[in-house]
């Protein structure tokens, strides 16, 4: 039954998220809600920061999205560089990186209607080797 709860608070948590968030926005209110239930009443309010990117164009910081915040009211805000970190890999690692492994029989790509749909094997030959 706590699996269930802990899926009504992730269903919860990304729907408070703007219809753009990234997965880093997402990472980050985990951590603000592991953060909130180990952190004193006190501190919670101090954790709830939202942060943001955005692009000078010279003049102006430009928010990638956009965020509730008071009209009139003063924000400080700190200035990081995005790091974007770059690796090494080619388009193929990155897939086999995403990829999962499958239990299907050996004929699986030749017979998928047959595994899909049910049916008939198409290439008998085939079975008859194996």
């Amino acid at each position: 039954m706590a699996s269930l709860n802990l899926k009504e608070e992730a269903r919860k948590l990304i729907d408070k998220l703007p219809e753009d968030f990234s997965w880093a926005d997402l990472i980050q209110e985990i951590h603000l809600r592991q953060d909130v239930k180990t952190q004193s009443a006190d501190s919670r309010e101090a954790r709830k920061i939202p942060v943001v990117t955005a692009i000078f164009d010279g003049e102006v910081l430009r928010l990638e999205r956009t965020v509730n915040l008071e009209p009139g009211k003063r924000y400080a805000i700190a200035i990081e560089t995005e790091v974007k970190t770059v690796t090494s890999q080619n388009a193929w690692d990155l897939l086999e990186e995403f990829a999962g492994t499958v239990e299907a029989p050996s004929d699986w790509a030749m017979e998928h209607d047959h595994y899909l749909y049910g049916t008939p094997k198409s290439n008998l030959e085939f079975e008859l080797r194996m």
